[in-house]
């Protein structure tokens, strides 16, 4: 996977995040904090969204066989999930940011996530081996 095609689609998930948490400020004024709470959502879409790209250049790289490969997606894949709970119960409990507004951020970070994901899958299949390929 080419490393500019995840710096793109993040580049496009925060101006995404920036304009999403801009319009909330002024929207939501009357909740608390409404554009730090967007912003938090998104920080947490691009979190999973860095995980993904370590985890599938990993993948890529590793020279083991297909089933050791796909065993270490599936734990990228719990990572996130985890990392996303953990993320939504700190953001929510603990710091007390606004739900509606945290979620509105992540949810407009993971649309940009898959506006851009062509971009990033067309990149991962430009790095793959003819023999990959062929699996």
């Amino acid at each position: 996977m080419k490393r500019h095609a995840v710096r793109n689609l993040l580049i496009l998930q925060i101006v995404v995040v920036v304009i999403a948490a801009a319009v909330l400020f002024f929207v939501r004024a009357n909740a608390s904090y409404p554009g730090l709470a967007a912003l938090y959502g998104g920080a947490m879409a691009l979190a999973n969204t860095l995980l993904l790209a370590f985890r599938t250049r990993r993948a890529s790289v590793v020279k083991s066989s297909p089933r050791g490969q796909a065993v270490g997606l599936m734990a990228g894949m719990i990572e996130r999930l985890v990392v996303t709970l953990v993320g939504f119960a700190l953001g929510m409990g603990w710091l007390g940011l606004d739900p509606i507004s945290l979620l509105i951020g992540f949810a407009v970070a993971q649309l940009a996530y898959t506006a851009g994901g062509r971009s990033l899958r067309e990149a991962a299949i430009a790095g793959m081996t003819q023999q990959q390929r062929q699996r």
